[in-house]
């Protein structure tokens, strides 16, 4: 079993760089776990290097002993190199002592502007751990937390002092609407946010109502991920109606989420107030050639939007012809259910 340890030299010389390993910077350095602090030792004499870490084995699973001393391993360079990303994912985070180690990698990281925890065992107590010392990383413009078990985002309030921060993603923890208001309640002040993904986490109209009410707060954000997902038809008449709000948003992905007709009419009716709306995923959510009729009157009033996948319906020929017919006067909007 092999760890990937991927360096991003940014401000060694080339010159210097070929001299130490037969490899240039920009390279892949693979090595075995076992060599990780030989790896380290080959770099430890140049200060201030940029540095990007990725520790992630996705075909075998990593042991919690490995995980730990690759931890330990990082907090000694991190006193002399800029590291910038950390990509941990897959590590099997999710003893007491891994997530004391990765505290404390954080806390050391205080340059780090990307941060990939995805598809750990994290849970609740792990992120109550790490988060506090999310407070000492200034720089950070963006955190993976998908595939966690994360249930309770109390903890991720100290974001709001992250004023860099531009995406979060969370997806797949599957935390329901009790988690979604929770996430909520802990990004509200968290304005420069401009992408959230939050797929796959059994979010119903409850959640959604408390999201949608906090994305009015996020004036830079652009892109939205709510795709898999409870929504239905009610939940998307409350999103709906705020989407004239959301100032600066290019795309929003709410494939399969049991629509229908409904929730098509919903969004429809919404779209020509949407003014910087370019990319529209309604993707795999039930709906028939009745809500696909919805659009038909709207289109020739979105000046703006490119893009809409209706795929994964239950529109006939018929009704993709039909549409087809409305869009030839709208040249700028290509629909995947018409190509």
């Amino acid at each position: 079993m092999s760890l990937q340890l991927i360096n991003v030299l940014t401000n060694i010389p080339k010159d210097v760089w070929r001299d130490v390993l037969p490899i240039n910077r920009t390279n892949i350095l693979r090595l075995i776990s076992k060599n990780i602090k030989t790896a380290i030792d080959l770099i430890q004499p140049f200060i201030n290097i940029e540095m990007t870490f990725n520790i992630s084995d996705f075909k075998y699973r990593i042991t919690a002993e490995k995980i730990v001393k690759a931890l330990k391993e990082i907090i000694k360079i991190s006193v002399r190199c800029s590291i910038k990303k950390l990509y941990l994912v897959q590590c099997d985070i999710k003893r007491e002592s891994a997530f004391q180690h990765l505290r404390n990698v954080i806390e050391n990281c205080k340059c780090i502007e990307e941060l990939n925890l995805s598809n750990n065992a994290i849970n609740n107590h792990g992120i109550n751990i790490i988060a506090e010392k999310l407070i000492h990383c200034p720089e950070i413009k963006q955190i993976k937390l998908g595939g966690n078990h994360i249930t309770n985002f109390e903890s991720i309030q100290v974001l709001v002092n992250c004023k860099k921060l531009t995406l979060i993603d969370i997806n797949t923890n599957i935390f329901g609407d009790t988690g979604a208001i929770s996430f909520a309640n802990a990004i509200v002040n968290c304005e420069n946010i401009s992408r959230i993904v939050l797929n796959n986490n059994d979010i119903g109209p409850r959640g959604i109502e408390k999201l949608s009410e906090v994305f009015e707060n996020l004036r830079y954000l652009t892109i939205i991920n709510l795709s898999s997902n409870r929504l239905s038809s009610y939940g998307v008449s409350i999103l709906a109606r705020r989407l004239k709000k959301y100032l600066k948003l290019l795309s929003l992905d709410i494939s399969y989420n049991q629509i229908g007709d409904g929730g098509a009419d919903n969004i429809a009716s919404a779209l020509p107030y949407c003014k910087s709306l370019t990319n529209l995923d309604l993707c795999g959510n039930l709906i028939s050639d009745d809500g696909a009729n919805c659009f038909k009157n709207v289109f020739t009033q979105c000046l703006v939007l490119r893009y809409i996948n209706l795929d994964k319906n239950k529109i006939t020929n018929e009704g993709s012809d039909s549409l087809a017919e409305v869009l030839s006067e709208c040249p700028n909007i290509i629909c995947s259910r018409c190509i």
